[in-house]
């Protein structure tokens, strides 16, 4: 995630928003400071046993990923977007 703006701001998961093919889990997302022209990279991780609740065995059984994120300046909330990632098979 990039920051063109003149301030620092701070990218966090917007709580509970969290999918994968459709089906809601948790995951372990770190809030992450991204310095003023500065770029960062969401870490997110997901539980095994979620996702072989939700029958996805491997890396590609994941054909999409949904969440919500915040960004914040200071203790202000600036935006928010959803996400949406779309894998394709090739």
């Amino acid at each position: 995630m990039g920051n063109n703006s003149p301030d620092v701001i701070t990218i966090r998961e917007v709580y509970d928003s969290f999918s994968v093919n459709g089906y809601m889990m948790d995951c372990s997302m770190s809030a992450t400071t991204v310095q003023n022209g500065a770029c960062s990279i969401l870490d997110i991780r997901l539980w095994e046993f979620d996702l072989e609740e939700n029958s996805i065995a491997e890396v590609s059984d994941i054909t999409q990923i949904e969440f919500g994120i915040e960004i914040e300046s200071g203790r202000n909330t600036i935006d928010e977007a959803t996400l949406e990632l779309d894998f394709k098979a090739e």
